[in-house]
């Protein structure tokens, strides 16, 4: 059992957290429609910004690998861009997705922003023009739960609710070979092992898989955590995969 470092009480039902690619800042998404950041060695809060004028509750977020800029579904199916730790804008508007944003990603260099909603769409932006590079899946007839991209940049990935796993190749900028459903249920979490090689994925049936990353096929047995999965990681040396599931717990398990 791990030893508990911080309790960083939030005053608000916590519906998404993110970790700065440096580990000296931690965002948070509330349920009350406000996104507030903290510093990790003081749990002490540095910022806090309104993400929709509605106090509608907030997931997805993400938090850019120098911890400089956050990434938040805004009203509308918008993402916006802000000045971590102020509410300042930084950068226009992400407009295009015609359903809630569910999940986004930075790239490894901050200049690109992964997006996926329930239209069923995948996106990737231009974080600094707001351009839309590319829509890499267009699918009505499912919904997008998670997204992810490699660490190198030539991978994304998403989770849907009733199709399992995609997985994309930004290169050729298409779709690597349909990787199989093996479970029923949403894909609720993915996520690229920091070496890009595997892809973790985990959602309602309770089990943790392992996919190759160049042909989307699965690699080796599943864990059967036997509870909802609500979010998989992978540890920064690619040693661990943290599973956390829908009764509260948090495991980890041996990658290989």
């Amino acid at each position: 059992r791990t030893t508990t470092e911080k309790i960083i009480p939030t005053g608000a039902k916590v519906a998404d957290v993110v970790v700065s690619g440096d580990g000296s800042r931690i965002a948070s998404a509330g349920a009350d429609g406000w996104v507030r950041l903290w510093d990790t060695g003081t749990g002490h809060a540095v910022g806090a910004l309104k993400a929709n004028d509605h106090g509608d509750e907030v997931f997805g977020i993400a938090l850019s690998p120098d911890g400089t800029r956050l990434a938040v579904p805004a009203g509308d199916n918008v993402i916006q861009l802000r000045n971590a730790g102020t509410p300042e804008r930084a950068g226009v508007p992400l407009k295009g997705h015609t359903g809630t944003v569910t999940s986004l990603a930075f790239s490894h260099d901050g200049r690109r922003l992964l997006s996926g909603a329930l239209d069923g769409t995948v996106r990737l932006w231009n974080a600094d023009t707001g351009r839309q590079i590319s829509m890499l899946l267009n699918d009505p007839t499912d919904k997008v739960t998670s997204v992810a991209l490699d660490p190198d940049g030539h991978r994304a990935a998403c989770g849907t609710l009733d199709h399992g796993i995609k997985l994309f190749d930004l290169d050729a900028g298409g779709q690597v070979a349909d990787p199989p459903k093996l479970d029923e249920g949403a894909v609720a979490s993915v996520a690229f092992s920091p070496d890009g090689r595997r892809l973790v994925s985990g959602g309602d049936a309770g089990n943790v898989r392992l996919w190759r990353a160049d042909d989307g096929q699965p690699d080796g047995d599943p864990i059967q955590n036997r509870r909802t999965i609500r979010a998989v990681a992978f540890s920064p040396d690619g040693a661990l995969i943290a599973i956390a599931d829908a009764k509260g717990s948090v495991r980890l398990w041996y990658a290989d």
